[in-house]
């Protein structure tokens, strides 16, 4: 039984990566956190909960399993009624962690499959909580991009981000879109209730170079050939923003040390 005073913290995507981490870190930080490990498989969602039950004594949080492919409409209206149903219609936070960069050699399909999982998907999943989200007293949505979808220092030649790859492209494509989706989230779901509330707090966040899947599964993907940190910084970074350590930048842009232009 999960308390009527637990923030309840959908993450898509959290059998692994970036997703499991946070989703460790919050579990670990306070008990008021109840965190849905949404997955495309059961079986993967409560792998993730038991490696995160097992990983020391200091979780204290609540962790539950969630289906949920956000590349399937179906699957994401099933997912929000299991969430409403089993939560008292509430959600607190959801952050759209799930993400691909494709390596299809066909670049049409780079694109089809980057946008539909990038940008369709969080677009589609936020619109069927969005009503739970709004039940909630203090709700964010958090969008996991990257500076590699900052427009603006893409296009500036002596910014570390201006350099790019043929296999990056759909995927940088792909964040800008997502950082455009973020701006006009805020702007649907930010405005104050009808009871006086604030709206929807709505980030997108860069977690940062660490060590995931998204780049493949051999190990020197996975470490950026060495380069990647720790995914645990990253859900850090999540765990500020639930706290409220950067309510000030709602609405934008945002990485570990700071603010990025768009």
């Amino acid at each position: 039984m999960v308390a009527a005073s637990s923030v309840i913290v959908l993450i898509t995507g959290a059998n692994s990566g970036i997703g499991y981490a946070t989703a460790q870190v919050l579990a670990a930080s306070s008990p008021k956190y109840h965190i849905i490990i949404a997955s495309r498989t059961l079986s993967k969602a409560e792998s993730a909960i038991s490696s995160i039950l097992s990983s020391g004594p200091t979780i204290q949080g609540t962790l539950s399993p969630l289906v949920l492919d956000i590349t399937s409409p179906a699957s994401i209206q099933a997912a929000s009624h299991v969430v409403s149903a089993t939560f008292n219609n509430r959600l607190d936070v959801l952050i759209n962690n799930a993400g691909i960069l494709s390596k299809s050699p066909d670049l049409g399909t780079r694109f089809s499959e980057t946008l539909t999982t990038n940008v369709v998907g969080p677009a589609l999943v936020t619109d069927a909580f969005a009503p739970l989200l709004l039940n909630a007293r203090n709700p964010y949505v958090i969008n996991v991009s990257s500076l590699l979808g900052s427009v603006e220092r893409a296009a500036d030649k002596g910014d570390v981000f201006y350099q790019t790859s043929p296999l990056g492209l759909a995927y940088r494509v792909s964040k800008a879109a997502l950082n455009m989706l973020t701006v006009e989230q805020g702007k649907a779901l930010g405005e104050k209730r009808e009871d006086g509330r604030g709206g929807v707090k709505v980030f997108a966040v860069c977690p940062g170079l660490v060590r995931s899947n998204l780049r493949g599964e051999k190990e020197e993907e996975r470490n950026a050939r060495g380069r990647a940190g720790d995914p645990e910084e990253s859900g850090r970074l999540m765990l500020s923003i639930l706290e409220g350590e950067r309510d000030k930048d709602v609405g934008k842009f945002v990485y570990k040390d700071g603010v990025s232009a768009w």
